[in-house]
């Protein structure tokens, strides 16, 4: 059977749910369509919501009864290959196919147009012209302060009764000990376990009851504490959130389970090709001194030398209210956010300057770095090199200028590796944000046979971007983002992550307008002069990790000299 209490938390879970399925346009679209098809009217939003909030015991027993217990049912188990008896009795074969991977392989085809029979309708289906291209319209921003020195930063957004938060303070692993990286995430992770008032069970039960979700994590830069809620339990929740941040449990058990996970994780990590890609490129472009050049989360040595009194005087040292700016979006107005704040008042600590991280340089001339997966299916393939702090003011311009070559499928690494060649799922560059300098990076996972074509087509399209970067690129360009941002503020995920940019790189209130106004006046001149200076394919290193035995021969061919081979840790193979 089930309490009362489960019911009355299954239901809050459902009508906060139910809200945040109808944020986008998308979704209102789809669901009032559906409304429409299946109930007749897309007024039935507003019974659909009263149906949820109506739900009785009798209710859930009688659907149980007449559709679960004891009616047919498929059933299926998923054993490992070597152990087939522990398959449920009268199991049938579902076979597996291993497609064998041949180099040249891929079935050549001529592209051409095709022609489909369109299914009769008396609706017009034609794609309306072209209009101007829309405004940018941003949402309010307003700001408060708490006595101890929390900033809040928020939006007023009523369309719909819920609310997200986000509560992040500076520090996160680069504020890690020296040579314990990995001590924020175990705390953070220790946090959601319990308070000195709840077990683990309790304050998750607690949450339940009001719907929300509520938890604490850590990167690189901070730890943060996010939420969302029913505007009416924002209050609860953060008496429940001030809870887990002031009143740690610290319980020896958990913090030894956690770290015995994270030192699993480490552990499996190191046979996944993807994430040692990604831990050994970031190595190579920041080396050992760096913040981004650690795992995060740390190392198999670092995570095993981290104690349950260090993560408290990581805690006791780092948890500042003066370090930390509270971003609130939805239905509430600055005063009510700032009194439902109240519990966190009490908070107190002085704050910790971060150390500053040291500047990084792009090679002189292309390196070829090759790390061994021995039977590797797929190669990840790095290229990259490091340019700016996402708060730098040429920074967006980095960001605009990759657009047209990969920042979307549409774009020319994703139309080239995927859908003319068919060697990839998908190939995308990009620039992440961070308040230090930050690389730009292109990168896929392609068929291990067209490694070294694969390679050959990020050198060309990278090193010939300039060049062939033309009018009609700009064009389109502009055209794709002034578009994508008359949606960009529609959900309040998207509203709440620009916030956290504001107060964490140090940005305008009006940095988007100030962005569309550069993506407007951007000239050809202006791209190829960013393209040239921050993306130039000679300053870029190239990682591949793969199978070596029948790829590292072959990728000699992309003309860059003798691959160095590195462990899954980046340390040379063959040290000089």
């Amino acid at each position: 059977g089930f309490t009362d209490a489960q019911l009355q938390r299954i239901k809050a879970e459902q009508e906060t749910a139910f809200y945040y399925n109808i944020e986008s346009i998308l979704d209102k679209a789809l669901q009032l369509g559906i409304y429409n098809e299946y109930a007749g009217s897309p007024g039935f939003i507003e019974q659909d919501i009263a149906n949820i909030q109506a739900v009785t015991r009798e209710d859930i027993m009688r659907v149980f009864n007449q559709y679960v217990y004891n009616q047919p049912a498929i059933v299926a188990s998923f054993v490992p290959k070597e152990q087939p008896d522990l398959v449920l009795t009268g199991s049938g074969k579902a076979p597996v196919e291993e497609e064998e991977i041949v180099a040249g392989s891929e079935p050549e085809f001529e592209e051409k147009p095709v022609e489909y029979t369109k299914t009769p309708t008396e609706h017009d289906r034609s794609e309306p012209p072209l209009t101007e291209l829309p405004t940018l319209t941003t949402p309010d921003i307003w700001h408060q302060s708490m006595d101890n020195g929390v900033k809040v930063i928020g939006i007023t957004s009523n369309e719909l009764p819920v609310v997200n938060f986000s509560l992040t303070i500076d520090g996160g692993q680069w504020l890690d000990p020296k040579g314990k990286a990995g001590t924020a995430a175990l705390m953070a992770q220790l946090l959601n376990e319990g308070t000195a008032n709840k077990t683990p069970q309790e304050l998750e039960q607690a949450i339940g009851q009001l719907g929300a979700q509520l938890s604490i994590s850590a990167d690189r830069e901070s730890i943060e504490l996010s939420g969302r809620v029913l505007a009416k339990h924002y209050p609860a929740l953060m008496e429940l959130a001030a809870e887990m941040l002031l009143s740690p449990r610290w319980d020896e058990n958990e913090f030894e389970r956690l770290k015995s996970a994270s030192l699993t994780r480490i552990k499996r990590d190191e046979g996944n090709a993807a994430r040692i890609a990604s831990n050994v490129f970031a190595h190579l472009l920041y080396g050992d001194n760096h913040v981004a050049g650690q795992p995060m989360g740390g190392t198999q040595a670092s995570v095993e030398s981290i104690t349950l009194a260090d993560v408290k005087a990581y805690y006791e040292k780092v948890m500042s209210p003066k370090q930390a700016t509270l971003h609130v979006v939805g239905a509430l107005s600055p005063e009510e956010a700032v009194a439902a704040a109240a519990p966190v008042k009490q908070w107190q600590g002085e704050a910790v300057a971060l150390p500053a991280q040291p500047e990084v340089s792009p090679v002189d001339k292309p390196v070829v770095y090759f790390v061994d997966v021995p039977d590797a299916k797929q190669s990840v393939i790095y290229v990259g090199k490091p340019v700016l702090p996402a708060s730098a003011p040429d920074f967006f311009a980095i960001d605009f200028a990759n657009e047209r070559l990969g920042g979307g499928m549409s774009a020319r690494l994703g139309q080239t590796l995927r859908i003319q060649k068919g060697y990839t799922y998908g190939a995308y560059s990009y620039l992440p944000a961070a308040q230090y300098q930050v690389p730009f990076i292109a990168a896929s996972q392609v068929r291990t046979n067209v490694t070294l074509e694969s390679l050959q087509i990020f050198k060309n399209l990278i090193g010939q971007y300039q060049p062939t970067y033309l009018e009609e690129d700009l064009a389109t360009a502009k055209n794709m983002v002034i578009k994508a941002n008359s949606r960009r503020f529609e959900t309040l995920d998207s509203q709440l992550n620009m916030l956290e940019e504001i107060s964490r790189l140090g940005l305008e209130d009006n940095y988007i307008a100030t962005q569309q106004e550069f993506v407007q006046n951007a000239s050809l001149k202006d791209i190829h002069q960013v393209i040239k200076q921050h993306l130039n394919e000679q300053q870029m290193i190239y990682l591949v990790v793969g199978d070596a035995e029948t790829q590292l021969e072959r990728i000699k061919g992309l003309g860059y000299g003798e691959p160095v081979e590195l462990d899954i840790y980046g340390e040379p193979v063959n040290p000089i």
